[in-house]
């Protein structure tokens, strides 16, 4: 097995990002970023020029804004207080399904132990990967923004065989489009003379809760209040025969979904919330390598979120606290039987 540290593998995908990003862009049906992002920047310009105006227009009406501010404050801290209520419901079922996900993991184990001890002709015996080498949080641009800070948190991690988690929140009020990622990292180098065709499966497991809100009171006019919240299970698998590596990218599968809009001119602010529990399974079936040739999987979490560029909306994804966390057992390959 090749000597790869996690500087070496931080550096390589740094060198992928901008490349995988704009596959990306172009699989979403995205317009190139710096073109988009320009579109962007013009419209937000135009809508806090409008805003401003209307602000004047209700400043000579004699709207007051300094109890409108006070109404306002004490209707985010209301619908916080409904946020940590909720969490807090959601906590006390947090242990029993973690211990329901272990028992999960404990069944996959034992199963794909037993194909390791059964010999079959012209089957060959799985390879488990059972840790990742990396646990790693960042980001990748949206396509709608050039570059981006990171926001996921990352509190608190552990490798071991077929117990290894991460613990990690993210709570944004950051105005635009945002991708976060949260990936555990499998190393397999092809021992043969000969390529190898594969089959990839991989196992997310995933135990907490989301949140998303728009913000109480009148927006810039025009300007609805929204936020469009989404969480995925991913996989790519990254070709480390070819530096910069290049991929095999498994279309997300769908975790969670929330999104709140409302019209500008609607008064309260609304919000919606979604527990987060479940095994999601990204397989990959052909993927070829070469011989000797060094492969990296990527299992990864990510956050999609987005606020319309209103400044109105928040979101909360919280997969740290009481007994939530992501969890990933392990990596299985399979190869193909020969004739």
């Amino acid at each position: 097995m090749p000597e790869i540290n996690e500087a070496q593998v931080k550096l390589a995908l740094a060198a992928a990002k901008n490349m995988f990003a704009a596959t990306d862009a172009r699989r979403r049906f995205l317009t190139p970023q710096a073109d988009l992002y320009e579109r962007s920047r013009i419209l937000r310009t135009n809508r806090r020029a409008v805003g401003d105006l209307f602000t004047s227009f209700l400043t000579k009406a004699g709207f007051e804004f300094d109890k409108f501010d006070k109404i306002r404050e004490q209707s985010q801290t209301e619908l916080r207080r409904i946020l940590e209520e909720t969490k807090a419901e959601s906590a006390k079922q947090s242990s029993s399904l973690k211990d329901a996900l272990r028992y999960e993991v404990d069944s996959l184990r034992k199963a794909i132990e037993h194909l390791e001890d059964i010999s079959l002709p012209h089957f060959p015996k799985p390879i488990v990967l059972a840790s990742p080498f990396l646990i790693w949080t960042h980001s990748y641009p949206s396509g709608e923004t050039p570059a981006e800070t990171q926001h996921i948190v990352l509190d608190d991690s552990h490798i071991e065989p077929w117990n290894s988690w991460a613990k990690a929140r993210l709570a944004s009020e950051k105005t635009g489009a945002h991708n976060e990622w949260l990936s555990f990292y499998f190393i397999w180098e092809n021992p043969r003379d000969s390529a190898e065709a594969l089959s990839v499966d991989t196992y997310l497991m995933l135990n907490g809760a989301c949140f998303v809100s728009t913000d109480m009171g009148f927006g810039p006019p025009l300007v609805h209040k929204e936020m469009n919240l989404g969480v995925n299970a991913e996989l790519v698998l990254w070709e480390w025969w070819n530096q910069p590596p290049t991929y095999r990218y498994l279309p997300s599968e769908d975790v969670a979904s929330l999104y709140v809009r409302q019209h500008w001119y609607e008064w309260f602010g609304d919000f919606k919330h979604q527990n987060v529990f479940g095994n999601y399974n990204r397989s990959y079936k052909l993927f070829l390598i070469p011989p000797h040739g060094v492969a990296v999987f990527e299992v990864a979490f990510t956050i999609s979120y987005y606020d319309g560029y209103s400044g109105l909306g928040y979101c909360s994804v919280d997969f740290s606290d009481f007994g939530w966390q992501i969890m990933c057992p392990a990596v299985v390959i399979s190869r193909y039987p020969s004739p």
